[in-house]
């Protein structure tokens, strides 16, 4: 009895262990999802980007791992749009080697720049990120090679509001040059 016992045992181990544990050799997970896209320069600042609107290199992009409750997380990766080459445009950005999970990306805007509108049209033409906070909506990955590159951010330089500034019959502009007012 204690022999068919122990073999009932053995058994049913073996039958648990090739339920749980794959037998394909490398059981180690290869992390390959992505998720990147472009930033450019929304001349208009309509929040589509437009025949002729050129990306933007060197603007640092950061990855956060979303917290329990969906909410921006700790930081897990910076990164930059590139400055383009054969393979990727000008702008161009991606984080890869990514798991399954939920994270939000976030501008970093350059000195000048404000963020376009957010979704005003196609969504693999218009920006995706908050004007207001520089973050995107949350991104959830949902497989070990899932590839989501249309997180595009339109970005719009602005120019220093013109202040003039009357001083009896002067006017003091931006430059600092005085004119004499004459009649």
């Amino acid at each position: 009895m204690k022999t068919l016992r122990n073999t009932v045992f053995v058994i049913f181990l073996a039958l648990t262990v090739s339920l749980f544990c794959p037998s394909s050799g490398n059981t180690e997970q290869v992390y390959d999802s992505k998720v990147g896209g472009i930033v450019w320069s929304d001349i208009n600042d309509n929040g589509i980007r437009d025949s002729g609107e050129p990306g933007i290199a060197g603007v640092q992009i950061n990855l956060y791992h979303a917290d329990n409750s969906g909410q921006v997380g700790q930081l897990w990766a910076v990164g930059q749009s590139f400055i383009g080459n054969a393979t990727f445009p000008k702008g161009y950005y991606e984080f890869d080697g990514l798991g399954i999970g939920d994270v939000y990306l976030e501008v970093i805007l350059p000195t000048g720049y404000k963020l376009s509108p957010a979704f005003a049209g196609d969504p693999a033409y218009d920006s995706d990120f908050s004007p207001v906070t520089g973050l995107s909506n949350l991104i959830t990955i949902t497989s070990y090679n899932d590839s989501q590159l249309s997180f595009d951010a339109g970005l719009n330089g602005v120019s220093e509001p013109l202040t003039i500034l009357l001083l009896g019959f002067s006017v003091i502009g931006v430059t600092g040059i005085r004119r004499e007012l004459r009649n």
